[in-house]
């Protein structure tokens, strides 16, 4: 059992999953984690069935010098993570 939360130099990727949060996650804590240092952040937007990949942290400003928005269906690059399919964290909404 672990005494204490991981430090932000053991954290590269920081996953919300976002549905009535999505501006709070957007505006408020992707800067936080930019300015932190967090490598990768990724918001799983459950209303728009899409995830928002932000990475390359700016410390100096809360910035991410890059940023994607992948739709359902598709597939994304992680370098912690490798290659992610969109459908696979999404959960399946029935007919």
């Amino acid at each position: 059992m672990k005494s204490r939360h991981p430090l932000v130099t053991e954290t590269h990727l920081v996953i919300e999953v976002a549905f009535s949060t999505l501006e709070f996650d957007r505006t408020v804590k992707g800067p936080l984690y930019a300015s932190a240092g967090v490598a990768e952040y990724w918001i799983i937007n459950l209303r728009g069935r899409k995830i928002e990949v932000y990475q390359s942290p700016s410390t100096d400003d809360g910035t991410w010098k890059n940023s994607q928005i992948v739709d359902a269906g598709d597939t994304f690059e992680s370098p912690f993570a490798g290659s992610i399919q969109v459908n696979d964290l999404l959960p399946i909404i029935g007919e």
